[in-house]
């Protein structure tokens, strides 16, 4: 294993395809990118990848392709590391098969037979391009007792909200909190001369190995937009965040029940015609102690995430194509185990 796999693994991306028939222009997929990998050239956008201006190539998440107001994107492949500490073990994405057919269908022609709940599941992407109309009380007040009614454990219900309106307020916790997460960006990124650059590539490598959920590529460069990106908000422009926090003391880990939570949360948004993102940065939050008192947040409650929450500024909502989970059945009959 060699040291600079913890900086820049041996990696294989999903391509960036772009028809120039179909394509308006519009610069949708260019806004919605999560780490700002696409400009424009011309009247076409492109993958600064390819064209050597980032190191971190397409992730596959597919934004792009659900906002394209003329279906003009297609993302060939997917993400894969392919060696190294964070190898992956991705093998092939496929469209929605609840129904277990030989292949996966349309989804157009699977939507009929699904329950209102599945199409929101199967549909439901994260939103980047919000309107700047208010969300009204009511239906943020739908969305939060959508949350109160998660399972916990022990029905410990450990979960409290912070909602948040104030544009002002919600310009602070980001610029606060970018401030926070900005030193990942720089020891991940920014070379320097060849001695520094040893040193930070020695550091990733140990750190990988301690916090590993903090050092993988696809973070720091993410970190990278939300930094420097002079157009790009933590927070994504919405009107409306949401804090999801955790009691800290909770039975198990408080931070399944606050997901959980915020997961019944987010499904009802979008079932109501909004939009969402996860937004975990945030969690620089729970090292503020000041800002922390100004929003109420007292122990023994901690950050765990926020909902960023709005209306769409085009459609997002979409299915796409996901990685087949590794199953392994145990019949009733006897006859397993059988891995899919």
């Amino acid at each position: 294993m060699r040291l600079d796999d913890r900086r820049y693994p041996p990696t294989r991306f999903a391509r960036f395809v772009v028809d120039g028939d179909k394509c308006n222009a519009c610069q949708k997929c260019v806004e919605t990118c999560p780490g700002q990998l696409l400009e424009m050239a011309g009247e076409l956008p492109v993958n600064k990848h390819d064209t050597g201006k980032s190191a971190l190539g397409c992730i596959g998440c597919k934004n792009c392709y659900a906002v394209c107001p003329e279906s003009a994107i297609d993302i060939r492949g997917f993400y894969q590391v392919e060696g190294g500490f964070y190898q992956t073990q991705l093998r092939s994405p496929a469209l929605p098969n609840p129904f277990g057919e030989p292949e996966s269908p349309a989804f157009e022609a699977l939507e009929p037979r699904l329950t209102p709940v599945e199409k929101v599941i199967y549909t439901r992407r994260s939103n980047r391009l919000y309107k700047k109309k208010k969300v009204p009380e009511e239906l943020l007040r739908r969305v939060v007792e959508a949350g109160r009614f998660a399972p916990s454990q022990g029905n410990s219900q450990p979960w409290s909200f912070v909602v948040i309106s104030d544009r002002d307020l919600i310009d602070r916790i980001g610029a606060e909190c970018a401030r926070r997460v900005a030193p990942v960006s720089k020891l991940y990124l920014e070379s320097g001369d060849k001695k520094r650059s040893v040193f930070k590539t020695l550091a990733v490598n140990a750190l990988a190995r301690l916090t590993p959920n903090n050092f993988d590529q696809r973070l720091a460069h993410g970190i990278d937009t939300v930094v420097s990106g002079e157009k790009w908000d933590m927070f994504l422009h919405a009107p409306t965040l949401i804090l999801v926090l955790g009691d800290k003391r909770s039975i198990g880990d408080p931070l399944i029940d606050a997901v959980l939570a915020a997961h019944n949360m987010v499904l009802t948004a979008h079932s109501l015609g909004l939009g969402t993102c996860y937004v975990g940065f945030v969690k620089m939050l729970n090292t503020l102690p000041e800002l922390r008192r100004e929003l109420g947040i007292v122990w023994p409650y901690k950050v765990m995430t926020s909902i960023a929450i709005g209306f769409p500024r085009t459609r997002t909502d979409k299915a796409v194509a996901r990685e087949r989970p590794k199953v392994t059945w145990f019949p009733a009959d006897r006859s397993g185990p059988r891995q899919e």
